[in-house]
């Protein structure tokens, strides 16, 4: 079993300590944990999502490494957020480090927090997909230094309506299938994200059609993820998830170790 998306105090919206999630994820009987704090360069909003010294959070997870070693592996990553403008000085940024696991994810289109309202302003439900899809597309395409594109179909978890908050796969067909086709090319996987629970989706990130879809496609590399910013949610619902990736296809769970999968039987 693994945990693959962890956010610790070194993550600006987190204040978990890292021993705390350690311990959580030792008493879940979880044998392998990523952290994976924000980079996010230029976010346009009050928090700052970088890692301010890259050297310390390496250093420290090493020192849990060699702590619980006995009992947990864990991984050194990051969940990077991609815009258009600050690609090459994300990627110039984590050129010389360590690191096992990298999340691509979208969490801002057009310089506005998809969190915020007014990016859904003046938008139809469809209009707002598109557009993430494609910013998510542009980035799998020209973006290089990832493991998988972190819950893809995040952007409903925001939309204002509660009643619009689905995605139907067979509407977003087309540029869905291009994301998931540059993905398989250039040997990069997606996560199965469990947060969207805990964000009333009664599904996870991605929901069981696109991942039967990826699956259809080629699709090999899947990782499982809590998104936990607190130690209450380190391990949530990764059975379930298991129980969706059988579901769709797969026999096996991919791990990273500096930034080469190989698979686990599930």
């Amino acid at each position: 079993m693994q945990d693959y998306h962890i956010h610790s105090s070194f993550s600006g919206d987190s204040d978990m300590s890292m021993d705390d999630a350690c311990k959580k994820a030792i008493n879940l009987k979880i044998k392998e944990i990523a952290f994976t704090d924000h980079i996010d360069l230029y976010w346009p909003g009050p928090i700052k999502f970088e890692i301010i010294d890259l050297n310390q959070y390496v250093s420290t997870i090493k020192s849990f490494q060699e702590k619980y070693q006995d009992e947990l592996t864990i991984k050194i990553g990051v969940e990077l957020g991609i815009q258009p403008h600050s690609s090459d000085e994300t990627k110039n940024l984590i050129a010389k480090t360590e690191l096992d696991y990298i999340i691509a994810s979208i969490h801002c289109v057009d310089c506005m927090d998809i969190c915020e309202e007014k990016f859904f302003n003046q938008k139809t439900s469809y209009q707002a997909y598109i557009r993430y899809f494609e910013e998510v597309l542009h980035m799998v395409e020209s973006f290089e230094p990832f493991s998988v594109l972190g819950h893809i179909d995040v952007i409903r978890r925001y939309y204002p309506n509660p009643m619009e908050r689905n995605i139907n796969y067979r509407d977003f067909a087309e540029i869905l299938d291009n994301i998931f086709i540059s993905l398989i090319r250039k040997n990069k996987g997606i996560e199965i994200n469990t947060s969207g629970f805990r964000y009333g989706l009664e599904s996870f990130l991605p929901s069981l059609d696109f991942l039967k879809r990826y699956r259809q496609l080629g699709g090999e590399i899947v990782t499982i993820g809590s998104d936990a910013h607190t130690s209450d949610f380190v391990g949530c619902k990764l059975d379930q998830a298991i129980d969706m990736i059988r579901e769709s296809g797969f026999k096996y769970l991919t791990s990273f170790n500096k930034m080469e999968p190989s698979f686990i039987k599930i």
